[in-house]
């Protein structure tokens, strides 16, 4: 089922931020009208009371912003890209990574040349490398300077039995404690990775039994460059995910829209992670990362 969430901020007459705004409707037309209505609200003085819009569509666990002409701009500086979330006493959760494009809320498409950033926009063209995207679930390897724990996406979120037991042998005993130890020391390190193989969305046909993978590491407020990530991957002695090419936005787009095979198994190829040739935050502080999933390109292909 799908959901539609819109958030809204509104300002007072002297331009002062007033309120945030969540609702959530089962119904995209009517998402999508509402969107119209608030769009239409002044204050007294016939200045405009909400000043921006974001309307996000939730499916399976996942949110992608929609194109909202009439609040395009809006739009554009609300989005999150790389934000992250930590919840009261909670670890550190990764974050939401987005399409580089926006999409029509009337067919629920990608609109190419509509970018959700606008630094993403201006790097266009520029080089990125892309990893594969592990079709798995998400892990977090969290070493707060004493132990090491698992968690899912949340801290809330369970994990299936075998994935926590292959953790165990990967991650677990005080021998790989104190691996983690002689490498970090009391520094507090989240390892983000994909549990991934049978019974694991469509794992099955990556291999034969559940194992992770690595894709980030986040220590003392920073993300490691691809380098260091390869680095503890060698050190611990676990996959990291492939670099699969280097290009620009347009030739990773491009290049789903093939019927590419993974790296791993005989599953098709999810899509891809993209980051500039050298990491950079946007001017809200956020990660410069897209996705470029096959689903969202595949059948316009066909069609085209």
């Amino acid at each position: 089922m799908k959901l539609y969430r819109i958030e809204c901020k509104g300002l007072n007459e002297e331009q002062r931020l007033t309120a945030t705004w969540e609702y959530i409707y089962d119904d995209k037309d009517k998402a999508v009208n509402f969107c119209k209505e608030l769009n239409e609200l002044e204050n007294d003085d016939g200045s405009k009371w909400i000043v921006s819009i974001n309307l996000w569509e939730l499916e399976e666990g996942e949110e992608y912003p929609l194109f909202v002409p009439w609040c395009e701009d809006g739009l554009r500086e609300l989005t999150a890209f790389g934000r992250h979330q930590e919840e009261d006493g909670g670890t550190i959760e990764y974050h939401k990574i987005d399409a580089p494009f926006l999409r029509d809320p009337l067919t629920g498409k990608l609109v190419e040349d509509k970018f959700v950033n606008e630094t993403v926009e201006y790097l266009k063209d520029s080089e990125w490398r892309f990893t594969e995207k592990i079709d798995g679930t998400n892990v977090r390897v969290v070493w707060d300077g004493h132990k090491v724990s698992f968690r899912g996406r949340t801290d809330k979120a369970e994990m299936p039995k075998e994935l926590t037991a292959r953790l165990e042998e990967l991650f677990g005993g005080d021998e790989k404690e104190g691996l983690f130890e002689q490498k970090f020391g009391s520094s507090e390190v989240i390892l983000f990775g994909e549990g991934y193989g049978p019974k694991i969305n469509n794992g099955d046909k990556y291999r034969e039994s559940v194992d992770f993978i690595l894709f980030d590491v986040y220590i003392n407020g920073l993300y490691l460059t691809r380098d260091n990530v390869k680095d503890i991957a060698d050190y611990f002695g676990i996959e990291v995910v492939p670099l699969v090419f280097a290009g620009t936005i347009a030739d990773a787009v491009n290049s789903v829209k093939q019927d590419r095979q993974s790296s791993y198994g005989t599953a098709g190829m999810e899509g891809y992670v993209g980051r500039p040739k050298v990491e950079l935050r946007d001017r809200r502080g956020n990660r410069v990362i897209v996705k470029i999933k096959a689903k969202d390109f595949r059948k316009r292909a066909v069609e085209e």
